[in-house]
C-alpha cells in the first residue's frame, strides 16, 4: 500500500472510530442501549476488504491468546474482549496491540470466572494450606472459600492486573481477610 493510500485508510479509521465512539456516547447519554457491536459492525463493513481482513485476523489472535493462558480466559471474557478490541482498534489504528488490550482489560473482567476458578483454588489447594484453616471442617471451608472467591471477583473486577504476581497479592490478601474468626 502507497503513502498516499495508507493515510487514507489512517483517516478513515479515524472518521469511522470517531463515528462509532460518538454513536455509542449519545445512545449511553439518552438511556437508550447503544447497539455497539451493531456500530462495530457497521464501521468495520465500511473500511477496506484488507484492512478488514486485517482487524479480524489480530481480533481472532487477541481472542485465541486470551483463550490460551488459563489464568487469563478464567479472569477476562475472551469473547467480550475481541469484540471491543475491534471497536478500540477502529479508535485507535497506530496504537500498538497489547496496549489495547491492557486497556480493555477492567471492561472484560469475568467475574464469574474470578470466582468460580478461585473457590476451586481455595477448596482444592489455598485453605488445606493455611494453618489457621487446617482443622476447619467442610461446611466453614466452603464458607471461607466463598468469600474468598466473591472478594476476589470484586477486587480484580474493580482494579484488574493480569501479571501474575499481582493476582497472587490479591489471593493473599483476600485469603487473611476471609479467615474464620
Amino acid at each position: 500500500m502507497g503513502r498516499k493510500a495508507a493515510g487514507r485508510v489512517k483517516a478513515l479509521y479515524t472518521i469511522v472510530g470517531a463515528a462509532l465512539l460518538f454513536a455509542s456516547a449519545i445512545g449511553a447519554g439518552f438511556g437508550q442501549a447503544a447497539d455497539s457491536d451493531n456500530a462495530t459492525a457497521k464501521a468495520l463493513a465500511s473500511l477496506p476488504r484488507d484492512v478488514q481482513d486485517r482487524i479480524r485476523t489480530e481480533a481472532d489472535d487477541v481472542q485465541q491468546k486470551c483463550t490460551e493462558d488459563t489464568t487469563y480466559r478464567n479472569y477476562h471474557d475472551c469473547q467480550c474482549l475481541r469484540g471491543k478490541f475491534v471497536a478500540a482498534r477502529l479508535a485507535n489504528p497506530d496504537k500498538n496491540r497489547l496496549n489495547i488490550t491492557f486497556d480493555l482489560r477492567a471492561e472484560c473482567a469475568n467475574k464469574l470466572g474470578i470466582a468460580s476458578y478461585n473457590y476451586d483454588f481455595c477448596f482444592k489447594k489455598a485453605s488445606r494450606m493455611m494453618p489457621s484453616t487446617k482443622n476447619i471442617n467442610d461446611a466453614q471451608r466452603a464458607d471461607y472459600c466463598r468469600c474468598f472467591a466473591d472478594g476476589m471477583a470484586k477486587k480484580y473486577s474493580s482494579a484488574p492486573d493480569p501479571r501474575y504476581s499481582s493476582i497472587s497479592n490479591m489471593q493473599i490478601g483476600m485469603l487473611n481477610t476471609c479467615l474464620p474468626k
